[in-house]
């Protein structure tokens, strides 16, 4: 993982990857991004 200027942790993203069990960091900040937008969760349709 690059090192960034902002101060954010490196480890963050490596300890996601293996909590997470992903096989890419990719595949890791995807989920995380989708959970924190709510995609994914179910929805109640419509008609309801």
């Amino acid at each position: 993982m690059r090192s960034s200027s902002s101060g954010s942790d490196d480890r963050l993203p490596e300890e996601a990857l293996r909590v997470g069990g992903h096989k890419t960091k990719k595949e890791t900040v995807t989920e995380a991004l989708e959970e924190y937008i709510g995609v994914g969760f179910t929805a109640v349709p419509a008609e309801f």
